[in-house]
């Protein structure tokens, strides 16, 4: 796959400083990841996480995500975690997919919709992942449209989705996969294909030696 071959320098993590201090105060952002632009906040913050399905015209039967810096914070957000995760992990994440768990209780339903599960995503970006080791938290994120439109892929789509309603957007340049990510659910067995996308299914069900619902 693609590899990130941004290079940081002052006014990137100047950016991330600001950005940081922005969702410490509840305000939304706007940020790169491999596969498309993600808008997000702070996932323990109900204000910002209600914030985000206004601006986005989201509905709110359609649960956010929780993206992470690293697989070491899976149990910041997620419980009884299946070995197939981490067999998944170790191959692709950081990387372009999504996996469904059992959600902690300490997670706000507002986030998920009320489900009890809730999608994790471990982007392939260092942008991203220097703001998320800066902010310490996970953040509670979509991907940087209005509803049913294409996801923003540079910095000035996000801008023009959003002229009002984020506090700013990291430019990261053009998203390197210009797709979405994967999406797989492991809260049961056999996995579930919620949609398929950067990865191609084939290749989960090789490594996992099993044929997945859909």
């Amino acid at each position: 796959m693609l590899k990130d071959n941004i290079i940081f320098g002052d006014s990137n993590l100047s950016e991330i400083q600001e950005a940081v201090e922005l969702l410490n105060k509840g305000e939304i952002i706007g940020f790169p990841t491999e596969t498309v632009y993600g808008i997000g906040g702070d996932i323990f913050n109900e204000s910002a996480i209600n914030k985000i399905f206004e601006i986005k015209n989201r509905p709110v039967s359609l649960p956010l995500s929780a993206h992470l810096s690293s697989v070491a914070d899976i149990e910041d957000v997620a419980f009884d975690v299946p070995d197939e995760f981490f067999i998944l992990a170790d191959k692709f994440l950081p990387g372009p997919l999504a996996i469904i768990l059992k959600k902690k209780k300490n997670i706000p339903d507002t986030v998920t919709s009320g489900l009890k599960t809730i999608g994790i995503r471990i982007p392939d970006n260092k942008i991203f992942e220097k703001l998320s080791e800066e902010f310490g938290k996970p953040l509670a994120a979509t991907s940087a449209n209005i509803s049913g439109k294409n996801s923003a892929l540079t910095v000035e789509e996000v801008k023009n989705y959003f002229p009002v309603g984020i506090s700013r957007v990291i430019d990261g340049g053009r998203c390197r996969y210009s797709q979405e990510s994967t999406v797989i659910s492991l809260v049961e067995f056999p996995p579930l294909l919620i949609r398929e996308g950067v990865i191609r299914i084939g290749v989960l069900e090789d490594i996992l030696k099993v044929k997945f619902r859909k």
